[in-house]
């Protein structure tokens, strides 16, 4: 029924396209696979009717939906919590670097023994200069900038808890965040053109069934086995 359902919705929009005088030219149909090419599962013909079907939604459906800046408002007050800032930390670390193999096993035995000799009541500063190592302030950070196991580790790291040795090509981390500034709404201009596309598209597939019901009501639909 599906399939069926389909097939019949395909047709109805084709014979519409015709009766509009709509259609779609060989040149078209050209320049079109120069910038995207052909699926292996798809006809060039059956990729030149969809190329008519979408023709004839922008000129019967698409061209005809607007939305205006006051509804764009009410979805981004009702949507807050969708256009987030990601999280941003305060972070500093003591590295212990080791990028050949020799200097690497030996650096991270250093940073074991720097994490064990940790606890909450130790200053950072004096932990890392008792190891002969120094604090390095990364100052504010967003996950996505920092190296992948090290962004990993900052999602499971309470403030003023050192953790433990985070091994890189670098080396191996010990980092501490200082400070957490949560997630906060993006400004409504930086997203406006965002949610335009959401609510667009919504409106687009309403607007679309709701046409080609009314081309099924208007037509005379047999089937045939």
């Amino acid at each position: 029924r599906e399939v069926l359902n389909k097939l019949i919705d395909d047709r109805l929009q084709i014979q519409e396209a015709k009766a509009k005088g709509i259609s779609i030219t060989q040149d078209e149909i050209d320049a079109a696979l120069r910038r995207t090419p052909l699926p292996p599962t798809q006809t060039e013909e059956e990729f030149g009717r969809q190329m008519l079907m979408k023709k004839l939604f922008d000129f019967e459906v698409r061209r005809n939906v607007v939305v205006e800046e006051e509804e764009l408002r009410r979805y981004y007050e009702a949507h807050k919590n969708q256009f987030l800032k990601p999280p941003q930390y305060r972070l500093k670390q003591i590295l212990v670097t080791g990028k050949e193999e020799f200097e690497r096993e030996r650096a991270r035995k250093k940073a074991q023994t720097i994490h064990a000799a940790w606890n909450p009541e130790t200053n950072l500063e004096d932990l890392a200069a008792q190891h002969v190592e120094h604090i390095n302030e990364l100052g504010w950070v967003q996950e996505q900038e920092l190296l992948d196991p090290v962004g990993q580790a900052i999602k499971e790291l309470k403030p003023g808890q050192l953790s433990p040795p985070i091994e890189t090509l670098l080396g191996f981390h010990l980092l501490m965040i200082v400070e957490i500034q949560p997630p906060e709404p993006l400004p409504f201009e930086s997203i406006q053109g965002q949610i335009h596309g959401i609510l667009m598209k919504q409106h687009s597939e309403e607007a679309y069934r709701n046409w080609l019901a009314d081309l099924k009501h208007k037509a005379f639909i047999e089937v045939k086995f």
